[in-house]
């Protein structure tokens, strides 16, 4: 720990003259240094991940190796096989090594060594490993229907949450997180070693042929991709025969309904007795029924009725007369 510093330590005797001969043994600190470095596992990444290190004497400052220091802090940035060498350093300092992006982006982040202190004409080795955590998608096409052309393509997107993603996962090749392909009946495509965590969502661009009409049915189009598994998504396209009328009756009933409709539910039998109680004064002719016949027909047969009523009693009265004359 000391460093000796020497003033006439050697040279020649001449006589009369006194040489005065100096060893000065100053104590400086051993020092150590760092070596920080990064690894990624599981994928290739261009991405570039932030480090902060915190040393204990905030009146460190200054250039440390390939960090410049101040106040006991420095920022840096590293990807993956890069490493920084922090040298110098005073013995018995404390560090503290942190990375900003640490279990971010479908990464799960190890530190080994992230802290502890510097020890004298050593080195430290602090390593951080990312290992990626993946997930995928399965997405298939079916078509249903009396579709003229089954063996025509379909447009998809595939749009991620993390827009950061490039290049080519699986099946599919992103650019800003977004991916565009085709499917016809019967094909599906994978991609593989997506971030877990982020989100997704499929599109189809719908047909614009007005001659062939289909709806689409689509099952797990969106969602977020699940650590080690492969989530399975179905777009179906069932046609439509022209001319054919839909499954379900119209939500708006037409805007002119026949005049006289059909009653809903017409009793089987008609009921054998009338009402108990009918109108006292039934009008002539009802509102909806026609006109049949004179409405004094009735009143004539009850005229007749009654006039022949009286000629029969009539006719029993003088039979009792002629049988007591008799």
């Amino acid at each position: 720990g000391y460093v000796t510093r020497e003033e006439n330590a050697s040279g020649t005797i001449e006589a009369g003259r006194t040489i005065e001969v100096k060893f000065v043994n100053t104590y400086e600190k051993p020092t150590g240094k760092l070596v920080i470095r990064k690894v990624v596992l599981g994928s290739q990444t261009d991405q570039q991940f932030n480090f902060v290190l915190e040393l204990s004497d905030p009146a460190l400052s200054g250039q440390y190796g390939d960090l410049l220091v101040s106040g006991g802090r420095a920022e840096f940035t590293l990807k993956d096989g890069e490493e920084v060498v922090v040298s110098g350093l005073p013995e018995g300092t404390s560090y503290t090594v942190t990375e900003k992006e640490a279990d971010q982006n479908g990464f799960h982040t190890t530190a080994y060594n992230a802290n502890g202190t510097v020890v004298g004409n050593k080195t430290v080795s602090v390593l951080f490993e990312n290992r990626r955590v993946t997930g995928g998608l399965q997405i298939e096409k079916l078509v249903k229907g009396p579709d003229p052309n089954k063996a025509r393509s379909y447009q998809f997107f595939l749009e991620l949450g993390d827009h950061s993603i490039q290049g080519t996962y699986g099946d599919l090749t992103f650019v800003d997180g977004t991916a565009a392909f085709t499917l016809k009946h019967g094909e599906s495509i994978k991609v593989e070693g997506l971030p877990a965590g982020i989100t997704y969502k499929v599109t189809e661009v719908p047909s614009s042929d007005p001659e062939n009409p289909y709806t689409i049915q689509a099952t797990g189009d969106q969602g977020v991709i699940v650590e080690g598994a492969v989530t399975q998504i179905t777009f179906v396209n069932n046609y439509v025969t022209p001319g054919n009328p839909p499954d379900s009756p119209p939500e708006n009933p037409p805007d002119n309904p026949p005049d006289n409709p059909p009653p809903e539910n017409p009793p089987d039998n008609p009921p054998d007795n009338p009402p108990d109680n009918p109108p006292d004064n039934p009008p002539d002719n009802p509102p909806g029924v026609p006109q049949t016949g004179d409405a004094h027909a009735t009143q004539l047969w009850l005229n007749l009725m009654l006039l022949s009523g009286a000629c029969l009693l009539l006719l029993l009265r003088s039979n009792r007369i002629v049988r007591k004359h008799n």
